[in-house]
């Protein structure tokens, strides 16, 4: 059903999050969960990097 403004109604509230603005922190998480793990901070970006990459080689467009 339609507002006043000819606007449908949401089922619910919208996220202010985009899908890639989740993605990159999501990226993040596993970044800082490897340098927890003990890996160096350059280790840990090697592995982001070998992860992001194997995904675009893949097609891949949720990581």
């Amino acid at each position: 059903m339609d507002n006043e403004r000819g606007q449908a109604h949401s089922a619910g509230p919208v996220s202010p999050i985009t899908e890639m603005a989740a993605g990159a922190a999501a990226t993040h998480e596993l970044y800082l969960a490897y340098v927890e793990a003990g890996f160096t901070a350059q280790q840990a970006m090697q592995l982001m990097c070998a992860i992001v990459s194997a995904g675009i080689v893949k097609g891949q467009t949720d990581f």
